[in-house]
This record gives structure tokens, C-alpha cells and sequence, in this order.
């Protein structure tokens, strides 16, 4: 919720920050008086339900009642806070939090206040901040021991400890080195709201000068757990992602950051992923005790990789150093699987039994070192390191060698001996008729001494080859073709092409996360495999993934980060993306419909309008809800919806498609007479639905009624307003206009002014325009004598002059000749 008149990327950028707790400077944490009685000013800006109790935000501290509102209490800075003047407050059962604007005397930072007795006692802590001053803390959100606030310039904080210590919590490695740049929209937050709504995660909405954050905490299980990705792989709608710390699949049908990661302790018999395959319902690993150590054996996964087992024979001596699967292929039914040293195996019953196949009758020979697989119609390509092998299958008779070529490679300065991978390439005519096939493959010396590597392709199935002498000598590690395309991955690049001549580089430094500006990229490392799926790259690097959507280059970059405190993911929505505008001040969660409320206008650019936009808490879905005035909060009654709003109280009983302005009608609550009074017509900053009833907070006080009687459209609602000094004006929004001749003579219709006298004085009323011109001098120093006045002095709504004053917002001056002076604000409506 918000206070006061405010692709996705997996770089967790966090910064500790220090805290300071107030005492240290001298200041008591004991409250020592109980709070004052009464409701001491008609600003309310905000709510919170604590202990049994309503508490509301004042132009004096807070307020709260635990009766109702049949009686108040307040605190302030005369009786334990440190400051009396607050932009947010938040409860997370036990204890209460207060963000302060400006205390007394400040020190640079930001202040937070807690009580954890009601108030009885206060302990305020100062929170380290960019810019070297006071910030305001426009917000507080959280849940059990989960704690954020947003600052003005300093951005989101987040405490995992009940508030005991604090981090920033940055978008991106960019705006932690910008931290001091007043430019850096991205940094300047307004609202944050916490979503829980997510099983074993916690999502944390941002609102900020440049669109909403949405930050995931995920749990270990669903974060990406290497960053050093060896092998990639797809199946099922999603996308094996092997590396040094286990497998990880991401959902690519469903969601771009559902990430769901598999350990040993879910049955991989080895931490390290070498490899990956999906067929017929069933996923097969290849795994390492580390990516140094020994084969620890292939594990099957039935359930699409959430647990796997070792249910199989055959693979005995696919266990030890050099001996784990590196790559799979299948032909119908039938996999083939190479297990590096282990050599080639296949399988006709979708794993339950392998069958080793020696490629050379030399146990020795480098044929039997088997790095890659790829097939094409009859013939099954295996790259070794003595180049390639061409199996003929007999495919009438699960796929059974019948024949084999060898394709011997040897190591020159041109070239090198090891197929280290082989890919088919097949072209496509008129009518999708088939054209011709190209077969690749990216060659590694054996010695590189003498060697060299290259990157070769063959026309007709192996007989001629031909090399691509722009590659000699470029270490290449992986390929994916789509169409006529071919994409290379090697060390610290990536390179396209459409027709085998011309080449497209992207440096790994091109490969930088879009939202970092270079901040994180792919240089100097070697990026080891590719998947493209719809369209859409996946890179797999030895510190990290990225992933380009389809119709793009641009990237986002996910790092490992099993940190719990850091999150492990960040998407940003903007106008781009249906907001109506960028600069988001205030946000809410509506459990029924299960969707973020944002108020959102224009920011920094200026692009967009006032309004409401809603993001479902998946985050797939953004619809804006109405363009209008500035919305300042938002409350719910299951499908109902009320937003605080510059032209009053929204109200919409169908998800935004229509609002109406509410009548806020009834009569002062804090005043014996229960004089009748309205909040029509003014700004509402705060709405809150607690116990079947709503409330509401305006700068002309707060008002209470319970939502069976505003459904039935009774206008009687109780207003709450300053009954401590006493100084208002009433009716408000008041009406010069009679029923006859169009003044309002009737002295039960003036607009009456209330104050009180604790000794005689004589009284001065002025009543002042906005641009702050006299407008009538209602009362010149006529002595009153001590008590409450609010029958002797009123206003007929005339100008000095005898004319009907225009609509609009007015102010009044009270001055006594003792020398107090009180200031108040009036409304004129037609």
C-alpha cells in the first residue's frame, strides 16, 4: 500500500547496509507516558489492523482505537516517537513498524520505528542511505520475519531477521554501481507490497519512479543451482540445464523463471551433469562425482526430473574416470548414448537394459573414445577422437549396425583429430520439399602442439569435406541449426550464418544482460552449449545462462544464487507493457482474482496518464483498469474494489470495467453533537476493509462505515476528526447556493467555524484562496471569551465584494490576540 503525497534477470545484487539504533545517539527507547487521549488531526494518510486495533497515519503521529472508533488514542513526539511526522506504517502480528519522513535534528539515512507493547515502548533505527540525507520510507511490506521498506532515493531494503539487519535490494549489478546517480529512476521505490500467494516462495512487488519490480525468493530447489552449465537439452516443455551442481529444467512453456532443480539427494548418483536426454516420457543424465571427478553413472529420471533412479543394466563400465555419458541421439525407440571413454551404447527398451558397441576391436583406439552423436535417416554419426564414424542401421531391425565408415581426421596446423561434435544440417525447397543435408563437425587437436581447431561440413554424407577457414583455430564447443541458419558457440563467442560464407560474431561481451547495460556478460569465458527452442536461444556458459527471446538478440543472464536472502529472480513491467505509465506510487494484492493493483502515471519520461493497472501475481498478464486521477491506496472485499483516489472514493464491483465515486456522508464521531459532516469531494490517501467494515482516510479527517450499510446505500458514516485542538471548519465540502435566490440565507446553512479558547481572546477569521488571496474577512478581532465556538462565527460563502466565491479549495486563519495562530482548509462545491 502506499503512503505518503510517490525478461527476466537473476543477478542478485544485494548490499549490506548498517544500522544504527537511535539510542546510540542519546535518544530513550522507554515511553514514559501513556498515550494521550483523543484524535489529533484531520490528516490520515494510511491504516493497518494491529493487535485487535485499527491504526491509522496523522498529520501527528498515530492513532489508533480498539474499540471502533468509540475512542482514540495517539502517539506523537511529545510521548515516544521519535518523530511525528510518518509515511507508512505496517504490522506483522506481534509488532508494529512506522517509516518516518523527517525527524527532529536528522542524521542522514532512514528511520524506522517498532514497538513490539503497543507503543508503550519505541525503538527507532537509523538505516544507512545513498545521497548523504533523510529519506522518507513512503513504504513497509512483509510477512512473518520478512521485512521491506521502499525509500525515496534509496531504494528497496530487505531484512530476513524481524528488522535486526538490513540489505539493499537492487533491480541489477547497474543500479548498485549507480547508486548515487539521482537519474537512476530505477532506484527511487514508492510502494513494495508482499505476495504470498506462491508455494515454499515469496514474490516482492516494487513500485518506482521507471515501472513495477517483481522480485522472486525462491526456494533452493527452484533456483538455478550451476553456474557452470556443461550441456542443454529440451523436452516435455522444458529445458535440462546441466552443470556442476546438479540438472535444473526450466519451463519454457509456461514460464520464463520457473526453474526446478535436482540434487543427489533426489537420486543422481553424482553432483556434477554432464548430459541430458528426454524421450518417451523419460529423462536420462549422465553424471560426475565433480566436473573434475570420476563417472558416477547415468540416472533416469520418470518424472520429468524431479527424482531419478539407477534402475538398469548394462553400464557397468560406464562408471570411473573418463567414463560418464556426454551426449544421446534416438532413432524411433532406439537410443544410442556416448560415454566418452566409456564408448557408444544403445538401448531398445528405453533404458532398462544397454548394449555396449565397440567401434574398433582395439580396446585402445581412439574410435572407441566417443564425444558426440547425431543421426540422419539410415545413418547414425559418431564423433571420436579419431574423427568421424558413419554407422550404417538397419531401421526394420531396431536400428542394427550393418555397416560403418570411418571418417579419419588428424591433427595440422589447420586442423585437428578429434570430432569433438557432429551435427545435420537439412535444407528445405519450395513446399517444404527436402533439398539436401549438410553434416558438421567441430574438431579439437588431440595435441595442441600440433593441432589445430576447425569447423568442417560434408555435402554428400561424408565422402568430400570442406573446411571453413574462418573458424581454424577458434575454440567452438557447440551448434544448433534452424533452417539455413547455423549458430556456433565457442570461447567467449557466437557465430551466425545463413549461407556457410558469411559470418555474424557476437563477442561475448555483446552477450550482456539488457538490463545491466554490460554490466554482466559472457567475456572472456567459454560458452558451452546451445539450445534453441520456438525461436527462442538458450546459452549455457561456464559462469551462467542467458537466454534471447524469439525476434531477438537482446539477453538476460541468470547466475547461480542459492542465497535465500538474495532473490532469485527480477522481471520489470513498464509502459511498454501496458502500464499507463511508469511511475508506480501505490500497490495492493487482491486475494480473489489473485492480481496486483498498481496506481501508475507517467514517469521520468513523461509518457502515459493516471491510473490503474493490474499484473496477475504470475506475472503473465498486465490489462490497464482506468486512466483518470492519481490513486493513492487500494482496499478489497473479495470481487469489490476501493481506491483511494485526488477526486474521492473509487469504487468498482467489476474488476475495474466501471467506477463509480462513493459518498462519504455522516457525522463527526469525535464530537458530542455528532454534528452531520461529509468527505465528498476531497482527496482519500488511505482506505482499509477490516471486520466487515471500511475506512477511509482524507486531509478533512477519517470516516468508518460497515459494509453492509455502504451496500445498502445508507450515508451514515462515522467521521472521525481533530478533537484535540478543535480547529475545523463544517460542512465541508460546503454549498453557498439556496433553494430560492440562490444565497444562502438560512443561518442553519452557513459554513461554521470551530475552535477553542482556553482564556478569553479577541478572534480574527480569514478565509484564503489557493493562490493564497484574501478572500473575506469573516470575523476582525471580536473578543470571545474562553470555551468552544462553533455557533458565533460563519460564513456565507461571499467574497468581500457580496459575490459567491468560485469552486474550489480554500483556506482558513484563525488568529488570537494571545498569540496563537491555526490554519485550516474548506471546500467550495456548486
Amino acid at each position: 500500500m502506499n503512503k505518503k503525497v510517490i525478461h527476466i534477470i537473476c543477478l542478485t545484487a544485494i548490499a549490506l547496509v548498517g544500522i544504527i539504533p537511535i539510542g546510540a545517539f542519546g535518544a530513550a527507547f522507554e515511553l514514559l507516558d501513556d498515550p494521550w487521549i483523543g484524535f489529533p488531526d484531520n490528516t490520515v494518510i494510511d491504516f493497518t489492523f494491529h493487535n485487535n486495533g485499527v491504526w491509522c497515519i496523522t498529520g501527528s503521529g498515530i492513532s489508533f482505537t480498539e474499540d471502533n472508533g468509540l475512542n482514540w488514542q495517539f502517539y506523537d513526539i511529545s510521548n515516544g516517537l521519535f518523530s511525528h511526522d510518518i509515511a507508512s506504517i505496517h504490522s506483522n502480528g506481534s509488532r508494529l513498524w512506522l517509516g518516518m519522513v523527517s525527524p527532529e535534528n536528522p542524521d542522514s539515512g532512514n528511520y524506522l520505528a517498532f514497538t513490539d507493547d503497543n507503543g508503550f515502548t519505541w525503538e527507532t533505527l537509523l538505516i544507512d542511505s545513498a545521497y548523504n540525507y533523510t529519506n522518507p520510507i513512503f513504504d513497509i511490506t512483509g510477512s512473518d520475519s520478512l521485512l521491506f521498506f521502499t525509500s525515496m532515493v534509496s531504494g528497496l531494503y530487505g531484512s530476513f531477521d524481524n528488522g535486526a539487519s538490513w540489505q539493499n535490494i537492487y533491480y541489477s549489478i547497474r543500479d548498485s554501481v549507480l547508486r548515487d546517480d539521482l537519474n537512476q529512476h530505477t532506484n527511487h521505490y514508492f510502494a513494495a507490497v508482499a505476495d504470498t500467494f506462491h508455494t515454499d516462495t515469496i514474490v516482492v512487488w516494487g513500485g518506482t519512479a521507471s515501472g513495477v519490480m517483481r522480485y522472486v525468493f525462491a526456494p533452493e530447489y527452484a533456483r538455478l543451482n550451476s553456474n557452470n552449465i556443461t550441456n542443454l537439452a529440451s523436452g516435455a516443455g522444458l529445458v535440462f540445464i546441466c552443470g556442476d551442481s546438479g540438472m535444473t529444467t526450466l519451463d519454457f512453456v509456461n514460464s520464463t523463471e520457473n526453474f526446478s532443480s535436482t540434487l543427489v539427494a533426489d537420486g543422481l548418483p553424482g553432483m556434477a551433469v554432464s548430459s541430458a536426454f528426454y524421450i518417451n516420457d523419460r529423462a536420462f543424465v549422465g553424471t560426475l562425482d565433480s566436473l573434475d571427478g570420476d563417472g558416477s553413472g547415468l540416472a533416469i529420471s520418470d518424472d520429468s526430473g524431479f527424482t531419478f533412479h539407477t534402475t538398469y543394466t548394462g553400464l557397468d563400465d560406464l562408471i570411473g574416470p573418463n567414463k560418464y555419458p556426454v551426449d544421446f541421439v534416438s532413432v524411433g525407440d532406439v537410443v544410442f548414448m556416448a560415454g566418452f571413454e566409456g564408448g557408444l551404447f544403445k538401448t531398445i527398451d528405453t533404458g532398462s537394459s544397454w548394449t555396449a558397441i565397440a567401434l574398433d576391436a582395439d580396446p585402445t583406439s581412439g574410435r572407441n573414445i566417443v564425444h558426440s552423436l547425431n543421426v540422419d535417416s539410415a545413418y547414425l554419426w559418431v564423433g571420436t577422437d579419431s574423427g568421424l564414424v558413419r554407422l550404417t542401421m538397419d531401421l526394420d531391425n531396431d536400428a542394427a549396425i550393418v555397416d560403418d565408415t570411418n571418417i579419419v581426421f588428424t591433427d595440422t596446423p589447420s586442423t585437428g583429430g578429434r570430432a569433438y561434435k557432429v551435427g545435420v544440417q537439412k535444407f528445405f525447397g519450395d513446399d517444404d520439399i527436402y533439398d539436401s543435408t549438410a553434416v558438421w563437425t567441430i574438431l579439437h587437436p588431440l595435441d595442441t602442439a600440433v593441432g589445430e581447431y576447425g569447423l568442417f561440413y560434408s555435402m554428400d554424407f561424408g565422402a568430400n569435406w570442406q573446411m571453413d577457414g574462418t573458424k581454424t583455430g577458434w575454440q567452438m564447443f557447440d551448434f544448433e541449426f534452424v533452417d539455413s541458419m547455423i549458430y556456433v558457440v565457442g570461447n567467449s563467442n557466437v557465430t551466425i550464418s545463413a549461407d556457410r560464407i558469411t559470418w555474424l560474431v557476437i563477442p561475448g561481451s555483446g552477450i550482456s544482460d539488457s538490463t545491466d547495460q554490460s554490466y554482466a556478460n559472457f567475456s572472456n569465458m567459454n560458452i558451452n552449449a546451445i539450445e534453441i527452442i520456438n525461436d527462442t536461444i538458450y546459452l549455457g556458459a561456464e559462469h551462467g545462462l542467458a537466454i534471447s527471446p524469439a525476434g531477438s538478440l537482446s539477453w538476460k543472464i541468470f547466475l547461480s544464487d542459492l542465497d535465500p536472502q538474495h532473490f532469485s529472480s527480477v522481471k520489470r513491467y513498464t509502459f511498454a507493457d501496458s502500464l499507463t505509465g511508469d511511475f508506480t506510487n501505490a500497490m495492493a494484492i487482491q486475494a480473489t482474482g489473485q492480481q496486483l493493483w498498481a496506481s501508475t502515471h507517467p514517469g521520468p519520461a513523461y509518457t502515459g496518464a493516471n491510473g490503474i493497472t493490474t499484473i496477475s501475481l504470475d506475472g503473465k498478464t498486465v490489462e490497464k483498469k482506468y486512466i483518470g486521477s492519481r490513486v493513492w491506496n487500494f482496499a478489497f472485499d473479495n470481487q469489490n474494489v476501493f481506491a483511494a483516489s485526488d477526486v474521492g472514493l473509487l469504487f468498482s464491483s467489476n474488476n475495474g470495467a466501471l467506477w463509480d465515486t462513493l459518498d462519504i456522508i455522516g457525522k463527526v464521531a469525535t464530537y458530542s453533537n455528532q454534528e452531520p459532516f461529509n468527505l465528498n469531494y476531497v482527496p482519500v490517501y488511505g482506505v482499509m476493509v477490516e471486520n466487515n467494515n471500511l475506512w477511509v482516510g482524507t486531509d478533512q479527517g477519517a470516516g468508518k462505515i460497515s459494509l453492509t450499510d455502504l451496500y445498502l446505500g445508507h450515508d451514515n458514516w462515522e467521521i472521525y476528526r481533530d478533537s484535540v485542538s478543535g480547529i475545523f471548519a463544517y460542512p465541508v465540502p460546503f454549498s453557498p447556493y439556496g433553494l430560492d435566490d440562490g444565497i444562502a440565507d438560512d443561518d442553519s446553512r452557513l459554513l461554521k467555524f470551530n475552535y477553542k479558547l482556553t482564556e478569553p481572546a479577541n478572534v480574527t477569521i480569514e478565509v484564503f484562496d489557493f493562490a493564497m488571496n484574501l478572500v473575506k474577512t469573516v470575523t476582525d478581532s471580536e473578543f470571545r471569551t474562553a470555551g468552544s465556538f462553533s455557533v458565533s462565527d460563519s460564513w456565507d460563502g461571499r467574497n468581500e465584494w457580496g459575490k459567491i466565491v468560485a469552486v474550489g479549495m480554500y483556506y482558513f486563519k484563525i488568529s488570537l490576540s494571545t498569540g496563537e495562530i491555526y490554519w485550516g482548509k474548506l471546500a467550495i462545491m456548486p
